[in-house]
């Protein structure tokens, strides 16, 4: 009895298995991406088997980043995500339909006809947590935009926590690009359901207001969006599902209508949100220190399609490098100490408030940019301790590396090894800048030089011997 009842414990308390994860899209690393991840709700076993899970998932990853004009910005960011799906196994297919008496047995409670509303599809969200938290444990992956996938056919969809779509319907991938527009950047729905006014204060997102001005978005006004005059910016009256008293940037859009672009508003705040989790850059060139005679100095990019780099030599515009390295050789830099810097960020700052296909972004610029800095030192000719001044101790630097390949501060003629030809370099620039301030060359320098080149021919031979 009492073993009995310790496997009944065992049993009720054994660790739930942790579902399945697949990457779908590995753009770079999740620190520095947009990482979606998708659950699904209503998929057996055998729907899994089957493939149809992951056929639901990819037939929305395509739509959302192949390039068109209804999934816009999607496509132009699509190297700044990520794209994971957790499979969750249910014992039966479908969605609950309470008022047509149609329940299913799914992981995470999928229904229809939430609030009364019969397309308002929702699922559990302590349950769809569960779930996620169980698939991304110990993966390094934080769920930074959610969908839920729900195996049926019905319309239907929902945004919040998780952007709740029906993958087997033929509206799915809107309903999602819609949803998600709720979830991960706030947006407010812009149709009506309701003929009385707007009463209550003024709304949170940044597509609709109580001011018949437009103020909100005022530094859109009067855009003309080349994709339509639906987009066109102005003030229409109507949004936030109330007739009245409340106001939207466009005339018809996609938080308006299924199978319209976002406006300029909605899509600005849409790509404002992706820089919320994205730098323009995933790396650069360590610059903790100050970098003596380097050759190169080098940024790495999310995206060179959609990130331009500028570079600048104390604040001056560098006419001769661009993109993501910096060829030293290229500026013709005197000795000296110099800060280069690198601007990485998005082109379309380049065209805000043009008019046209790449005028994307007019307001919040620093998301989109980021800028590194680098202290560097170009020694003179000879300064081998790279201290400004040719003496002595430069001529000690040598001697201690002769015969190195590693050890190369001495190598004044650059061909990679500490040889007698870098004293003739350090010894015409000591003599130049001995001359100049009628400082006598060291005594011994020449004598003991050829000491060390012959005591460096001897070793030599015995290990030839």
């Amino acid at each position: 009895m009492v073993r009995c009842s310790l496997m009944v414990l065992a049993v009720l308390f054994w660790p739930a298995a942790a579902p399945a994860l697949t990457t779908l899209i590995d753009n770079g690393p999740s620190s520095n991406r947009v990482d979606i991840v998708f659950l699904g709700d209503g998929y057996t076993q055998t729907d899994l088997d089957a493939g149809l899970y992951t056929s639901h998932v990819n037939a929305y990853l395509d739509y959302k980043f192949e390039p068109s004009a209804l999934a816009d910005p999607f496509p132009r960011y699509r190297n700044f995500f990520n794209a994971h799906a957790i499979e969750v196994v249910s014992n039966e297919s479908g969605a609950d339909q309470p008022p047509n008496g149609i329940f299913y047995d799914t992981a995470l409670d999928a229904t229809y006809f939430t609030s009364g509303t019969e397309r308002l599809l929702t699922v559990s969200t302590s349950k769809t947590n569960e779930q996620r938290n169980l698939g991304l444990a110990g993966m390094g992956i934080t769920a930074d935009t959610q969908y839920v996938v729900v195996n049926d056919t019905k319309y239907g969809g929902s945004g919040g926590t998780y952007a709740v779509f029906a993958g087997g319907n033929s509206s799915s991938k809107e309903i999602a690009l819609h949803e998600v527009a709720h979830s991960f950047s706030r947006l407010a729905d812009e149709y009506v359901s309701y003929n009385s006014p707007y009463t209550g204060g003024e709304p949170t997102e940044v597509n609709v207001t109580k001011d018949p001005n437009g103020a909100k978005w005022s530094h859109w006004l009067g855009y003309d969006d080349p994709r339509g005059s639906n987009l066109d910016i102005g003030v229409y009256e109507g949004a936030r599902y109330y007739e009245s008293g409340v106001y939207r940037p466009s005339l018809d859009s996609k938080m308006r209508s299924l199978n319209r672009p976002f406006d300029a508003v909605s899509r600005e705040k849409l790509i404002q949100d992706i820089y919320r989790y994205v730098d323009p850059l995933d790396g650069f060139l360590g610059n903790s220190q100050t970098l003596v005679a380097p050759e190169e100095l080098w940024v790495d990019v999310v995206d060179s399609e959609v990130i331009l780099v500028e570079w600048s030599i104390d604040g001056t515009p560098s006419a001769a490098n661009s993109g993501e390295s910096f060829d030293v050789s290229l500026e013709g830099l005197a000795p000296g100490s110099y800060a280069i810097s690198a601007r990485a960020y998005d082109e379309v700052l380049d065209f805000a408030n043009t008019g046209g296909a790449l005028d994307l972004v007019r307001s919040g610029y620093s998301e989109l940019e980021q800028f590194v800095s680098w202290d560097i030192v170009i020694p003179a000719t000879g300064d081998y301790d790279h201290d400004g001044v040719i003496d002595a101790a430069d001529y000690e630097v040598w001697r201690s590396a002769y015969g190195s390949t590693e050890l190369l501060n001495a190598d004044g003629n650059g061909d990679g090894v500490i040889d007698a030809a870098d004293y003739v370099v350090w010894r015409d620039a000591f003599a130049a800048a001995a001359s100049a301030s009628r400082i006598p060359e060291p005594a011994g320098c020449v004598l003991l030089v050829s000491m060390v080149v012959l005591t460096g021919n001897a070793v030599r031979f015995r290990n030839d011997a």
